[in-house]
């Protein structure tokens, strides 16, 4: 058993058959955990003690525990994210702005939830994304508000990263390693190792198909609480780190899941700095090698045409990107052609089960088209409410009313979703 191991066993007990828990660790012992981290990657560098495929894992991290431990892709698997709905800006003014305080929709305003107008459109993404020996970062905006979170997520997967070299890997990256899913699925095998708090373990076990799947795997639990980090930090990255750490991984962290986190500390006997960069290093030489073996794609040395269609910023990061990919192409068209057949379906429901007039509807209609299209893809938040066509709306809301309104749009987010959508119903912006 390495150093590492030794120290992060220290905070493990084993309970059960393949059922660990992560004791309490105090702000102290995390700090103290880090250093030896860093301890042991200077060890390695010093040796020169080589790293191979072995020293690596798969982390995943998760909201549901996936059916029968296995992924498929997206649309395969039912995932529906929600999109903006063409009355959900409308409803949020009349609930709360005074210009509106003459509308009635037949309830109390504080009864009023414009998330409810939200629809469900079918996720189309046919790869499945990991870190490589640390918990995925949180992507932030510039203003250091998080744009996407993974941190705080339920559920962590852990798997040795040789128990998936196969047909499917298609791009190696620390900060993210993925899969092609699209004509295979991505079965967790018999290493799997998953990391719960004790509120979810509970929740899971409840049923007995995620029982049965669970005892499949080590289990590893931990409270939340007992993890006593600075409130800007993750009790799950340490808690993943620590895991990583007992099973003979050497963790590493990323920063906005563009490039790996080089750390260090100050030793108090000596007042040096210690400091990992050098072992960052030899990683990334590690997964250089790897990625031009198993796949003969590059990670230093990038081509020429991936590196010029770069921002100035982003041009010395190493390794290929998701959004520089087929893949993320293929994504982008196909889930704006699902929102589109989304909204030309909502409206048909809204025609047909709550008598929305047909000439309104198409105008209604064309302009939603536009903006789907105009915010698709982009990471900020739009207003859709036409003012040409508010008048209208708001005497369709007040004929239906609201409660009617929401049980159908319900109704409507609760039918089976079409898997294959074809690009030319979707060539212009008419319905």
């Amino acid at each position: 058993m390495s150093m590492l191991q030794e120290e992060a066993s220290k905070y493990i007990r084993q309970v059960s058959d393949n059922v660990y828990v992560l004791d309490a660790i105090s702000r102290d012992e995390l700090t103290e955990f880090k250093h030896r981290i860093i301890d042991c990657k200077i060890e390695v560098v010093e040796k020169n003690i080589k790293l191979t495929a072995n020293d690596l894992a798969l982390v995943r991290t998760l909201p549901v525990l996936p059916n029968n431990l296995t992924y498929d892709n997206a649309q395969t698997e039912g995932i529906l994210p929600k999109m903006v709905g063409p009355f959900e800006d409308l409803i949020g003014y009349i609930k709360n702005s005074r210009d509106f305080a003459h509308v009635n929709l037949g309830c109390n305003r504080k009864k009023i939830n414009p998330d409810d107008a939200k629809l469900n459109y079918l996720l189309y993404r046919d790869t499945k994304h990991f870190s490589l020996n640390g918990l995925a970062s949180d992507v932030c905006y510039e203003s250091g508000v998080k744009r996407f979170s993974f941190t705080d997520r339920s559920i962590i997967m852990i798997e040795p990263f040789t128990d998936h070299i196969d047909k499917t890997l298609a791009v190696l990256n620390p900060v993210d390693t993925f899969y092609d899913l699209s004509n295979d699925s991505f079965k967790i095998g018999n290493n799997g190792v998953v990391i719960l708090s004790f509120d979810t373990y509970k929740k899971l076990i409840r049923n007995p198909q995620k029982r049965k799947d669970l005892s499949k795997l080590k289990v590893f639990l931990f409270s939340p609480e007992n993890i006593k980090v600075l409130s800007y930090e993750s009790a799950n990255t340490y808690v993943t780190d620590i895991i990583l750490s007992y099973l003979g991984y050497i963790p590493m962290n990323s920063i906005d899941q563009i490039k790996l986190k080089s750390d260090g500390y100050i030793d108090e006997k000596t007042g040096k700095i210690l400091e990992d960069d050098m072992f960052v290093e030899k990683f990334h030489d590690l997964i250089d090698d790897l990625s031009n073996k198993l796949l003969g794609l590059p990670y230093r040395h990038l081509p020429d045409e991936i590196i010029n269609r770069r921002s100035k910023d982003t041009r010395d990061l190493l390794g290929i990107h998701h959004c520089e990919t087929k893949y993320s192409d293929d994504e982008i068209e196909k889930n704006l052609l699902s929102k589109l057949d989304t909204a030309k379906k909502y409206f048909d429901y809204l025609e047909e089960h709550l008598g929305l007039n047909n000439v309104l509807s198409f105008r209604l209609y064309e302009q939603y088209v536009d903006f789907i299209r105009d915010c698709h893809d982009s990471m900020y938040r739009t207003i859709f409410c036409p003012p040409l066509l508010e008048f209208d709306m708001v005497a369709f809301l007040e004929k239906v009313g609201y409660k009617k309104f929401i049980e159908a749009t319900k109704k409507f987010n609760s039918l089976p979703k079409d898997k294959e959508i074809f690009k030319e119903d979707y060539k212009g912006d008419t319905k």
